[in-house]
């Protein structure tokens, strides 16, 4: 295959929605490990900066969540799975973000972010990183597949 033409399938698949589909992928990977680490029940919940929550649930908070057959060892961040839920992988044009797009669970995040006062729902530099080599990676195999392919 000439460069020329490599150079030009490199084109057509910059501007399809491929590598927009590859970013979307890495972030979705990259919203389940964030989803893993806040509402983690084995281990206890763990902030932006991957340290675990120390802060434990109230007396009566305790006795809320054992009345819902719910673990009170670890702060999990978890009641009803909403939260867990309602953290989305959002495509807003050329950008893919991890987002909360409920009022009332962004509200909620707030007020746990306060009470524990540490940042929860960013993710971390671990997860940032990952996300980034993951989109790398799947691109890449991409571009690979194009200049081995004869079409």
């Amino acid at each position: 295959m000439k460069i020329t033409d490599w150079l030009e399938k490199v084109r057509d698949y910059a501007k399809s929605e491929k590598p927009l589909d590859n970013i979307l992928l890495a972030v979705n990977d990259t919203r389940s490990k964030m989803q893993n680490r806040i509402f983690n029940s084995e281990g206890g919940a763990k902030d932006s900066k991957d340290k675990k929550i120390t802060k434990p649930y109230s007396n009566p908070y305790k006795e809320v969540r054992k009345g819902k057959g719910l673990q009170v060892k670890n702060v999990d961040l978890e009641f009803t799975g909403e939260t867990r839920r309602e953290l989305k992988t959002i495509r807003d044009g050329s950008r893919t973000i991890i987002g909360i797009p409920s009022a009332l669970v962004a509200q909620r995040t707030i007020y746990l972010e306060k009470m524990y006062d540490t940042v929860i729902f960013d993710a971390t530099k671990e997860e940032l990183t990952h996300a980034k080599t993951k989109a790398m990676e799947l691109i890449k195999q991409d571009l690979y597949e194009l200049s081995v392919s004869n079409t």
